[in-house]
């Protein structure tokens, strides 16, 4: 398989993304495998048997196809000739870091929820009638001649392509996954935890506090958490306050040490290793790129 990557792909924005154009003749792509990132797949010629939790799925010229986090997938090109794809990789955190409101949120963990959805395929008619065909070509134009601000740009351009996602799954009477997950109390009481997080997240949190709260133990709280987000409580308000941490580190001149007191971390050298092990910088480096 040919896979061609330029070597700037979304590393100063500290948020993770991969445009990668894949080409390859008739047979497996690549072995099987899970990722913690949202993929989407753009066919430009050829086509694809898109293997999911055991599902195969059909993929031709023009069309589009999303896995979501954490899904176990397989790619094969079924043409007599070689098929050739866009794969469009990208962190949620991405989608989190664009919108800060808990009521946002909730819409958002849709995309790290294995087999909650229905619809991934969307045709390559449905991309033209929407648009979203134009969208994609102008991104990609963005990534392969970037132009001052690229970056922003194609984080802009993939929060209004998993918008369009949202949109779609709704009007498709995808609601009660996009809303309520299992059921409304489920949705309601995620809602108030988020809420809880983002007044909160700059003090000491214990989950054994939350789940007394939520009327659950510290294990049932946990399972809960994980089963309906994809991520464990711990990992969902380290990710807040990394975020936060990179608001204060690009909009004030606070030092380091006290926008980790400032965001909840208990020592800089805590705070420190948690945004080097999200952002693969540490955030003296993250703010020296984001002032270049």
């Amino acid at each position: 398989m040919s896979r061609l990557i330029p070597e700037n792909v979304g590393k100063s924005s500290g948020v993770r993304y991969e445009i990668v154009l894949c080409q390859h003749g008739r047979g497996l792509f690549d072995v099987p495998q899970q990722q913690s990132c949202i993929k989407v797949l753009y066919v430009l010629r050829g086509q694809l048997q898109i293997d999911v939790n055991g599902n195969s799925c059909i993929v031709g010229t023009g069309d589009l196809f999303v896995v979501l986090a954490e899904e176990l997938h397989m790619i094969t090109s079924s043409s007599k000739d070689d098929a050739a794809f866009w794969e469009i990789a990208y962190d949620q955190e991405l989608l989190y870091s664009a919108s800060q409101s808990a009521s946002d949120n909730k819409f958002l963990f849709s995309f790290t929820i294995s087999g909650r959805l229905g619809q991934r395929l969307f045709t390559r008619n449905t991309l033209v009638e929407s648009r979203i065909s134009s969208l994609i070509e102008d991104m990609l134009e963005e990534y392969e001649n970037p132009e001052f601000c690229s970056d922003i740009a194609i984080r802009l351009f993939l929060c209004q392509l998993s918008l369009w996602f949202l949109r779609s799954w709704k009007a498709q009477d995808e609601e009660k996954d996009l809303t309520s997950i299992n059921d409304i109390y489920s949705m309601d009481l995620l809602q108030k935890i988020f809420t809880f997080v983002d007044q909160e997240y700059m003090n000491k949190i214990k989950m054994e506090t939350i789940a007394s709260q939520c009327n659950m133990s510290y294990h049932s709280f946990s399972k809960f958490f994980i089963a309906h987000t994809g991520k464990t409580f711990p990992g969902y308000v380290n990710e807040v306050r990394l975020t936060k941490s990179k608001i204060l580190l690009t909009t004030t001149g606070m030092n380091i040490t006290e926008i980790a007191m400032e965001v909840g971390y208990i020592s800089t050298s805590h705070f420190i290793q948690r945004f080097k092990e999200s952002n693969q910088m540490t955030p003296q480096q993250f703010r020296k790129e984001f002032n270049k």
